[in-house]
């Protein structure tokens, strides 16, 4: 049997791209006929109505698959959200048509996988949606990575340079403590528009923090980053699953969050698993300070995330409730799986 995995484009290297070429790979290697579908196809119905099941990676695709939420897709569609629910909703009020399709075609998929636990109330409370839901968290690429230390006093953020990730506010909170910890640095991975990585340099500048906050742009490998820093700064104010928190866990390094954001608020268990902070800047420097002050707090949190999260959000229980989903859906005949 075939699945076809629709999506706009893969060569974004957005989160969203990364997650969906992570699914389609790891079917790949469990024996499956997983066929990629991207818009540059020139017969997307097509070449998805050869298949026996679809995944949808997203309410674009959904809207493209249903004609604007007017028909049914042309195979069964498992339709994903890589953000939280109501996102795509964001703009009703000027963009109420478009709004109402992607309520239209969310309708008409099969089944819905969602990111959260609680994304499944959302969906069925404020969306309105009846069908069956899949929760399935993403799976870290790194597995359980054993070569880690402590030795660099390096704060990494991996994330795209935008507003909704809040590198403004780690600069500024970084300002506040640098002078009681002159070894530390921060290191952020990621790009975005030059306007906006521009703006964040002049704040580095103004701050006096040139030498000590590093912009290192895109990186396909966040291996050695990961390894070998002391722990993750992640003020990011907009996630449907914070994969960075899983990919952190891998390496035994505790991740500060905001409490405020509900994704991340979800996952980390304050204290336990990781830090939580408040989104201004004297409570995010706090925080800061706390885990830059002790390596003892930094171990801990860094071991127990690892605990926490090796199985849960592992390469084999990804793919293990995407199978489970994909059988739900097709019927235990009309899907045949081969062993890995």
């Amino acid at each position: 049997m075939k699945i076809a995995v629709y999506k706009d484009t893969f060569a974004a290297r957005r989160g969203a791209d990364v997650a969906v070429q992570f699914l389609v790979d790891g079917l790949r290697a469990r024996g499956h006929d997983v066929v990629a579908v991207t818009d540059e196809d020139p017969d997307v119905q097509g070449r998805i109505s050869g298949c026996d099941v679809c995944i949808a990676a997203g309410t674009n695709e959904m809207l493209a698959l249903t004609d604007g939420g007017r028909n049914r897709p042309p195979v069964k569609t498992i339709l994903q959200f890589h953000t939280h629910p109501l996102y795509p909703f964001r703009h009703w009020l000027r963009r109420w048509r478009r709004c109402r399709a992607i309520r239209r075609a969310i309708a008409l998929a099969d089944a819905v996988q969602v990111l959260l636990p609680s994304h499944e109330g959302v969906l069925r409370r404020k969306v309105g949606y009846a069908g069956k839901v899949y929760v399935i968290g993403n799976a870290s690429r790194f597995g359980t990575c054993a070569a880690s230390s402590d030795d660099g006093q390096t704060i990494i953020y991996p994330a795209a340079l935008n507003d909704d990730k809040r590198q403004a506010l780690l600069i500024d909170s970084f300002a506040r403590v640098a002078g009681d910890f002159p070894g530390w640095r921060v290191v952020l991975y990621g790009t975005g528009k030059a306007s906006y990585e521009a703006k964040l340099r002049a704040r580095v500048a103004a701050a006096g923090l040139g030498d000590r906050v590093a912009f290192a742009g895109y990186c396909d490998d966040l291996t050695a980053a990961y390894s070998s820093c002391s722990f993750v700064a992640f003020p990011s104010a907009n996630e449907g699953f914070p994969l960075t928190v899983v990919d952190a866990a891998a390496f035994r390094k505790p991740v500060i969050g905001l409490a405020e954001t509900p994704a991340v608020a979800e996952i980390i268990a304050d204290g336990e698993t990781g830090m939580l902070c408040g989104s201004t800047v004297a409570a995010y420097a706090d925080g800061l300070a706390r885990l830059m002050r002790d390596a003892e707090v930094r171990r801990r949190l860094g071991d127990a995330a690892r605990r926490q999260f090796a199985s849960a959000y592992s390469r084999e229980a990804f793919l293990d409730r995407w199978e489970a989903a994909l059988r739900d859906v097709c019927g235990d005949d009309g899907l045949r799986f081969k062993a890995p």
